[in-house]
Order: C-alpha cells, then sequence, then structure tokens
C-alpha cells in the first residue's frame, strides 16, 4: 500500500471491526513492476459461530484507468471555471430529464445579483427576459433539441437588478444520450450592451453623414477597386441627368468625356500609390452635353482591394466666367494699348 494511504486505510480497518461493518475504500497499491495502481477495496469483518473475529474477506478492484478519467475530468472542469471566469461570460446547464437548471455566479452578477440572490429555476430566466424573446428563444430551442439546428446563437434583453434592460449573446448547444434525445442544453450568455450602443452610435452617425452627403451641392462617389459606382448622391444625380439606380449600374470610364479605360486605369493606379488626388476633368451627362468638375479622391484601403471616396464639384459655369474675365482682360489691355498710341 502507497505510505500516502497506509494509516488511513489501517483505521478504515479498526473502525469497521468494532463496529461490524463491510466497508468501501480507494487506495493505491504498488504492483510488481513498482508503478503504483489505483484500488477499489470491498470487505467486511468475518466470525465464526461464537462471535470470534476471523478476519476479513472482500474483492479488490483495478480502478486506474477510472481514476485517471476522473482526475482529467476535474482539471478539465477546473479549465473550464477559471476559463468561464476569466471571460466574464455566464454559463447555463439546463436537465432536460430533471428540468433543473443551474446558473453561474458570472450569470447572476451579470444581471446584477450574488450568487444566493437568484435560485437556480428556470423561471429565473423566463421572469427576467422580454417575454417576445422568451418565444423566440424557445421557438430555437425546440428546433435544437429536435435536432433541426446543431446550435443555437439569438440576442435578447433581460432586466437588471436596477431596472433597465441589458442586450444579451445567447449561443448554447445541446447534448444528447446514445438513443439520439436530447438531456442537456448547455450555453453561455454575454453582454453586449456597450456593443450595441456603440453600433448604434455608429449607424447615427453614419445616417448623419449620409445625409450631409446627399444633401450637399457637391456630387459624391463611392467606388470600387474596378472603379464600378458603389454609391452616390442627388447632387451628382442633377448635374450628370442620370438617375441614382442608372449610375449603380456604370463605371468612371462611362462617364469620362475624353479620359479612355487606359487612362482612368493610370489614374486609379496612381492615386492607389499617392492615397489621394485633386484634378479637373470633363464628364458627358446623360444628354449627350458636357461639364467639367473638379474631383477631389482619397483612396482607403481594405476588403476587396479597397475604395474610393470621390467629391464632385460642377465647375463649368466657373470656368465659363473665368474665361469671360480673360476676354475682357485681352480687350482692357488692347484697349489701353490703343489709347497710348
Amino acid at each position: 500500500v502507497h505510505p500516502d494511504d497506509y494509516d488511513r486505510c489501517l483505521n478504515i480497518y479498526v473502525s469497521h471491526f468494532d463496529r461490524r461493518e463491510s466497508f468501501s475504500m480507494e487506495y493505491r497499491l504498488r504492483r510488481a513492476n513498482g508503478e503504483y495502481g489505483w484500488i477499489l477495496d470491498l470487505g467486511k469483518p468475518r466470525y465464526d459461530s461464537e462471535d470470534n473475529f476471523l478476519g476479513y474477506i472482500g474483492f479488490c478492484y483495478d480502478i486506474s484507468d477510472r481514476r485517471q478519467a476522473d482526475e482529467l475530468l476535474r482539471r478539465s472542469e477546473e479549465r473550464f471555471l477559471l476559463a468561464m471566469k476569466a471571460s466574464n461570460d455566464g454559463l447555463f446547464d439546463w436537465n432536460l430529464e430533471t428540468n433543473e437548471i443551474y446558473y453561474s455566479p458570472a450569470w447572476k452578477k451579470m444581471l446584477g445579483y450574488e450568487d444566493h440572490e437568484l435560485p437556480n429555476d428556470f423561471s429565473v430566466w423566463e421572469n427576467t427576459t422580454d417575454p417576445e424573446d422568451v418565444k423566440k428563444s424557445w421557438e430555437l430551442q425546440q428546433k435544437l433539441i429536435s435536432k433541426q439546428i446543431d446550435r443555437f446563437v439569438i440576442e435578447f434583453k433581460m432586466k437588471h437588478k436596477d431596472g433597465h434592460w441589458i442586450d444579451i449573446l445567447s449561443r448554447a448547444e445541446a447534448v444528447f444520450n446514445d438513443s439520439g434525445e436530447a438531456i442537456r442544453i448547455v450555453g453561455t450568455h454575454t453582454d453586449i450592451s456597450e456593443r450595441k450602443r456603440a453600433e448604434e452610435k455608429l449607424r447615427e452617425s453614419e445616417e448623419r453623414n449620409r445625409q450631409i452627403l446627399h444633401s450637399s451641392i457637391d456630387g459624391y462617389w463611392r467606388v470600387d477597386s474596378q472603379t464600378r459606382l458603389i454609391e452616390v448622391n442627388e447632387a451628382y444625380c442633377r448635374m450628370s441627368g442620370y438617375s441614382r439606380e442608372e449610375l449603380l449600374t456604370m463605371a468612371v470610364c462611362d462617364l469620362e468625356a475624353f479620359d479612355t479605360v487606359e487612362d482612368v486605369a493610370a489614374r486609379t493606379k496612381r492615386i492607389i500609390e499617392n492615397g489621394s488626388d485633386r484634378f479637373t476633368t470633363s464628364h458627358r451627362r446623360k444628354d449627350g452635353s458636357l461639364f467639367e468638375v473638379e474631383a477631389s479622391i482619397q483612396y482607403r484601403s481594405g476588403k476587396d482591394s479597397g475604395e474610393f471616396v470621390v467629391f464632385l464639384r460642377d465647375v463649368t459655369e466657373k470656368r465659363h466666367l473665368e474665361s469671360q474675365l480673360r476676354q475682357a482682360q485681352k480687350m482692357e489691355a488692347i484697349g489701353t494699348l490703343a489709347g497710348g498710341i
């Protein structure tokens, strides 16, 4: 017997001799090769007809594999609990056979409660979750149990202890027995309230920017890496005479009056290398007439080779006035020269 187990085993033998009871104990026994294996020892004391103690009789089972599996399971559960604690995610484990459910302390803390303040009862989730979300979750759980889906992921709102609602991301999977029947649903809850607020602020900001761009007097494009238009504003629609739907089927070279496909490709390459560019060019309207635009372009790298943000100002009238001014200045210079002569 392993030295660390000897005294414990001896005490069990002695105590059961006095009590005349059967005993069960586990200890390590040294094998012939010097290694220790775990033994399950089941026995009881024996007495003769005159109640004299004769010894013990029992059975020993090698449980080394089971003990090793238990230790691995214990370590796995310990690592899992540490991981759950570090991630701040809440864990729930619903036993479908007994209808018992377990909520981890982190699950309760997410709602503002200490572990002892909420019972491990299914009604806790139902009473703190928005009724519409409860209905949707039930539908998904039934699909999970019936193997229509492998796992479910759903977002819903739960009421915090102080009364406000928080956004929860729930992920869960089902555990099935050998007969294919669902016996447990295990999953996590993650508080995504901050992320949802950030997404809402971003959406509002993008919407404000979109409204500003679409109400601007300057034209606006978003162009993909193949120089196809993927977004335009109303100002450019008015400049060109095309509808938004028509423009979104076109590329830059379809609107350029004089630049060829090769010219546009060369300019695109230069903008990618430099990050931005500013120039004046001519575009052709839907009715065939020309107008001059001053283009300011920025390249944004990212997925699908990036995209271009383009602001376009119609400078046709400005160019016409500049031409008239130059002509007037010439006539003034000629008049001055003539007067001098």
